[in-house]
């Protein structure tokens, strides 16, 4: 009789004898689901994407890149396109579509890297109080801010370049957005609130604090 549990899939009426520990381990997962739980060894909880480093250097685990074009172009290559989601990283800006590698890429070569959810990455804190963080011109980390184009769920304590946890998600963007701060002082029934903008998010370009505005509030 075979002892232990074989590398292969076994056929209908071979024999084969599992070890306690594995034994055990199918227990408790059949046991889990009967009761409607299931327990991934680790929960999915961003979407990852294969990315080029078309930068000059070797960009590091939780670094930053723009998310760029496709490798496969569909005019080429239409079936590698449809089944390739591999496209080309480059040197971020504060506008940029971006991704969090989650492996150290040298230049030219293809790693894995996060464009939407939960990862890790380095921020540089210039307020202990910022809540939000954007790309820079940096492949090595984001910026925080008071505004900013993603959540930060996490950072370690103090100022300057520390790790921790933000929230991707990608909004457009666009030359006549901005993203502001407004100190309300009348709102109306319809909707219409009075008031001057406080500070602008990153990137802002036309406009300065305290211009006075009146925006429509939108269901």
């Amino acid at each position: 009789m075979a002892r232990g549990i074989p590398n292969k899939h076994v056929q209908p009426g071979e024999l084969f004898q599992p070890s306690a520990a594995i034994w055990n381990q199918v227990i408790d997962l059949l046991a889990g689901r009967r009761g409607g739980i299931v327990r991934p060894a680790n929960p999915e909880t961003s979407v990852e994407i294969f990315v080029r480093n078309d930068t000059d250097g070797t960009v590091p685990q939780y670094g930053v890149l723009a998310v760029g074009d496709p490798v496969i172009n569909p005019a080429d290559n239409l079936n590698g396109f449809k089944n390739s989601k591999l496209v080309k990283g480059t040197t971020p800006t504060a506008s940029s579509v971006i991704c969090v590698t989650q492996e150290p890429i040298a230049a030219g070569k293809i790693g894995r890297a996060v464009v939407a959810g939960l990862t890790q990455v380095q921020i540089d804190v210039g307020d202990a109080a910022h809540t939000y963080a954007s790309p820079t011109s940096s492949t090595e980390k984001v910026v925080s801010g008071s505004t900013g184009r993603f959540h930060i769920t996490f950072n370690a304590s103090g100022t300057g370049v520390v790790w921790g946890e933000i929230l991707l998600s990608q909004s457009p963007t666009t030359g006549d957005t901005e993203m502001v701060h407004l100190d309300p002082s009348t709102v109306d029934d319809e909707g219409l609130i009075a008031g001057h903008i406080v500070d602008f998010g990153p990137g802002h370009t036309d406009y300065s604090d305290g211009e006075a505005v009146l925006v429509l509030l939108v269901p």
